[in-house]
């Protein structure tokens, strides 16, 4: 939607907002990027980066000089890519310079209303409480305002006709900016059926009560309530919804890129009922975050019935930790969600149970 190197000062505001102890994500085309700028940025460990590739149709305009075609082999050599946005099919020029397992492939959308695209049909408002889930299967993203060169804020990457302005960076802080009305309507209209905000009518958004977490935590809740009726017993089971109905702490183990992205975001704090965190950074151990208490992996020995939900993208060092530790109740959150899935695919979402 806006790319950021038509900024001159880009790269030195990206190296300044490191040095500020600032997670960085990017999202660019390399258009209007030097070399120079590449050497200042290079070896910034970024939290995100998408590079959006020329698509063979031309539906973006991409000069692909040799110059440019440099500079994507320097970026992809040299920096971790997260994914590959390309709106059409790959330009062949460019098409053996990438990795096409990170191609995040063809995907219409009407930004939320904003194209008129007789392929894509107008999504129907959405009511009750909604939050963003935008981005590919394989990649959602959490929600974040797009800001244009010369320091206006508006909502999204979905807000091509400047609905919801929220104000420019060069002339507010952010703290100012979040009190402001714009973004306070934005706030409100996330639970506020009578709302006009974009996100009603974005593909993008998801009903909260529609969520996986959530609908995880209805069975959860429903097991709970069976379990507790007298002409109820249950056999052994090692179906994941039995073990969070049965155990008496939740724990959530890492808060690295995975959990800030997704955690609160996707309301996984509620959907498993989640009391405790814990993390091997021991500048997180003892704090609170969001009212949740981290402890330090060896504390979770103190705690009976814990069940740990790992939440990282690579588990098996974490899971060698905790059998070291002696805790063997765990499990990935990938390993929830594909559970979770073949348990709405069942016919019967109460085979492990039995009437007496």
């Amino acid at each position: 939607m806006s790319e950021p190197f038509h900024n001159p000062h880009c790269a030195d505001m990206i190296v300044y907002a490191y040095q500020q102890g600032y997670k960085i994500s990017l999202f660019t085309t390399l258009v209007d990027m030097t070399m120079e700028d590449y050497q200042k940025i290079k070896d910034i460990p970024f939290d995100s980066f998408v590079l959006h590739i020329p698509d063979e149709e031309q539906h973006s305009r991409f000069s692909i000089t040799d110059e440019y075609l440099e500079l994507l082999k320097q970026v992809n050599k040299n920096i971790k890519i997260d994914y590959y946005s390309c709106h059409g099919n790959v330009h062949p020029v460019v098409k053996n310079l990438i990795d096409p397992e990170m191609y995040a492939g063809i995907s219409l959308g009407n930004r939320a209303g904003n194209l008129d695209l007789e392929e894509v049909p107008v999504t129907a408002a959405k009511t009750g409480r909604i939050v963003c889930y935008h981005g590919s299967e394989k990649q959602i993203g959490r929600w974040a305002p797009v800001m244009f060169p010369d320091g206006t804020l508006v909502l999204c990457c979905q807000d091509y006709g400047m609905k919801h302005v929220l104000g420019n960076l060069l002339e507010e802080s952010w703290e100012d900016i979040q009190a402001g009305r714009e973004f306070q309507h934005f706030i409100e209209g996330l639970t506020a059926d009578s709302s006009d905000i974009l996100c009603r009518t974005c593909c993008d958004s998801r009903n909260v009560e529609a969520l996986p977490s959530m609908q995880i935590k209805r069975s959860v809740d429903m097991l709970k309530e069976q379990l507790n009726k007298d002409n109820y017993t249950a056999s052994i089971s090692d179906n994941f919804i039995w073990k969070l109905a049965r155990c008496r702490h939740v724990c959530v183990f890492g808060l690295g890129k995975l959990f800030r992205d997704h955690f609160f975001q996707e309301y996984w704090h509620q959907g498993l009922n989640v009391s405790l965190l814990t993390d091997n950074n021991q500048e997180m151990q003892g704090q609170y975050v969001n009212g949740i208490l981290c402890v330090s992996p060896e504390q979770l020995k103190k705690y009976p019935d814990v069940m740990v939900i790992i939440f990282v993208k690579d588990s098996d060092k974490i899971e060698q930790q905790l059998r070291d530790l002696g805790i063997m109740n765990y499990i990935t959150i990938f390993q929830v969600i594909d559970e979770h899935n073949r348990e709405k695919r069942s016919v019967s979402k109460n085979l492990f149970l039995r009437k007496d």
